[in-house]
Formats: C-alpha cells, sequence, structure tokens
C-alpha cells in the first residue's frame, strides 16, 4: 500500500482498486479450484454464489484489510496443492509453502489452520498407495516446513528488540480473552428464542445489518413471536447447512477412499473437506459477520462439491447451481 501511495499518491480511490483486484482474484482462483474438481458449469455457479460475499461484508471488503488478503493467499495455496496432487511435483508444493508463510504473517489463525490443512491433504495423499513409502512423504514434509521459516525470523526480530513475549501474548496467549468476548451460542446449543438477552447477542453478527439496525431503532421488534423463531430458524440453519457439506465430505472420503475416482479425486475430496472444517473451527473463537465472511469461500467450496458429485455428468452441474443459491448463495443477506 505505501508502495502504490507513493507512485499514485494517498487516496482512497487507490486502495479500493487494490481491494478490487483482490476480490476479483479470490474469484478467479475459487473457480479454477471448482472447475478441476466439479466441473465448468458448477464453477461458475459457485463463482457467482460467491459475488454474493461482495454486498453481505460491503464496508470489510471495500477497503484493504489483512483478512482479505489472507483470504486469498488461502484460496491460491489450495489451488497450487490441487495442482500438486494432480502432477506431483514438488514445485507446486513449494509454491503452496510460500503462499502459507505469507498468509501466517498476514493473519496469524488463518495461516495456521491452512498449513494443518495442506499438511494433512498431503499425508493423506503419500498414505494413498497400498504400500506408502517413507521417502516420499519425508520430502514433501521437508518442503513444507519451509513455510515456517518467516515465523522463526519474525520471532528472532521481535526478540531483537525486546519485543518477543509481547508479540507472544497478543497473537497466543491472548486468543482465549477474545473467543470468550465474542463467543455466541452454537446452533441447537441452546434456544436463542427463549432468552432475549442472549437472542440479541446471537442476532447482531448473524442477522442482515439493515434490518438488525431497524429492530435496535425500536422501528419493529425482532425479538417478537413469531419473528423471532423465523430468524433463528434462519440463522442457525445457515450456521447447520456448511456441516452438513462438511459431514458428506468426511463420509465420502471414507467410502472412496482406493474406490473409483481414483488418488487425485480422492486427495482432492479431503483437501476440499479439511479446508471447510478448519475455516468453521476458525469461525468458532471469534462468531460475527465480519470474521463469517472469511468462512464463507472455503464453506463454498464444500457445499458446490457436496451437490456436484460427479463432474463428468451435465447434470450435476445444474443440481449443484440450483442447491448453491438456493442455500449457500445470494439468500445468506438477502429477505
Amino acid at each position: 500500500m505505501r508502495l502504490l501511495f507513493g507512485i499514485f499518491g494517498s487516496s482512497f480511490a487507490v486502495a479500493r482498486i487494490l481491494q478490487a483486484l483482490i476480490f476479483s482474484g479470490c474469484l478467479m482462483v475459487a473457480h479454477e479450484i471448482l472447475r478441476t474438481i466439479v466441473g465448468r458449469s458448477a464453477a461458475v455457479a459457485g463463482a457467482v454464489a460467491l459475488l454474493a460475499l461482495k454486498s453481505w461484508a460491503f464496508p470489510a471488503w471495500t477497503m484493504l484489510n489483512y483478512s482479505q488478503v489472507a483470504m486469498l493467499l488461502c484460496l491460491t495455496s489450495v489451488w497450487l496443492v490441487s495442482k500438486f496432487l494432480e502432477e506431483h511435483r514438488l514445485g507446486w508444493l513449494a509454491l503452496a509453502a510460500l503462499a502459507i508463510r505469507v498468509t501466517v504473517l498476514a493473519k496469524q489463525n488463518i495461516g495456521v489452520l491452512l498449513g494443518g490443512t495442506i499438511a494433512l491433504t498431503v499425508a493423506a495423499d503419500t498414505l494413498y498407495e497400498p504400500t506408502p513409502a517413507a521417502t516420499p512423504l519425508l520430502r514433501r514434509a521437508a518442503v513444507l516446513a519451509l513455510a515456517g521459516v518467516p515465523i522463526v525470523l519474525a520471532a528472532a526480530a521481535y526478540a531483537a528488540q525486546g519485543a518477543l513475549g509481547a508479540l507472544v501474548t497478543q497473537t497466543i496467549l491472548r486468543g482465549p480473552a477474545v473467543a470468550a468476548l465474542y463467543r455466541i451460542p452454537l446452533p441447537v446449543a441452546v434456544v436463542w428464542s427463549a432468552d432475549r438477552g442472549v437472542f440479541m447477542a446471537a442476532s447482531f453478527p448473524y442477522f442482515p445489518p439493515t434490518l438488525f439496525h431497524l429492530g435496535w431503532q425500536e422501528r419493529w421488534d425482532i425479538a417478537r413471536f413469531p419473528v423471532n423463531v423465523a430468524i433463528e430458524a434462519r440463522d442457525q440453519g445457515r450456521l447447520l447447512h456448511p456441516l452438513i457439506a462438511i459431514a458428506w465430505c468426511v463420509v465420502a472420503a471414507c467410502r472412496s477412499f482406493r474406490g473409483s475416482s481414483g488418488r487425485v479425486g480422492w486427495s482432492r475430496l479431503v483437501l476440499v473437506g479439511t479446508f471447510a472444517l478448519a475455516s468453521y473451527a476458525s469461525m468458532l473463537y471469534r462468531a460475527d459477520w465480519i470474521h463469517l465472511m472469511n468462512v464463507y469461500p472455503p464453506l463454498l467450496l464444500a457445499c458446490c462439491r457436496r451437490h456436484s458429485r460427479d463432474p463428468h455428468r451435465s447434470h450435476a452441474g445444474a443440481r449443484g447451481s440450483a442447491v448453491l443459491f438456493s442455500s449457500c448463495g445470494l439468500p445468506w443477506e438477502c429477505c
């Protein structure tokens, strides 16, 4: 940003153009990931559904933020690993490790979860063989270990300035306090509408901001029966649907192990399912809509994979498109 400001001058337009390019990059990479695993038609549907994120989280996706940069890096890493699973060239894995390194520096928790996702996928791909060999696994582990180099260098730089303790406190030890501040009841764990206080707290991060503000200004009562029940059913269902897609990925991976889908198809299923699960888990410590926008793209990949099981069947993409738009796309934040 400083480099661009130095060239074009300090301007909101510069930042917004850069942010538009970052969001466009997310769309392009997501389309490429989906094109290789579920086919062209479902890939287009998934990319279009991802457009809903722009209007849903307009303020945060308009100005440059580390979360959006991290999302582009995450999707790029998944695409690079998908290419590695297809060709088994260590160069793709090395580029993925580089993307992981930069992601960790941009957003620590997402970078760590991304590294775990890719490590698990690569290990599963290696162990797919009936008689797995230790040498390929060690070679790939050595390449992925390079992702930790920037963390070590950053820690050394902070230590040299006497700020290593503050770094650890801010990025690791402070996590439980942040989680307690933003904690929201999980779906089905408690009936939100039975307690007005809990219901209002839960509706704040999940309900469309415009309608919530109308309730906040007492223009309408969102906690009045049966409106509250309808809101709760909508919000909890929206949070439960991705879990169904993730569960399907887990079951499908177990059932198709060394099956007709082959090594590449099975490993990509593990990659998408693990990426979605890790992203959903990252939301649990901070369940608000600003963080949810970073969870939406990985969950969309899993949902698209769930509803387009066979990319070689022409009707699979159409069926996936319909389900995507009805459950994961535009209706998320529209009435």
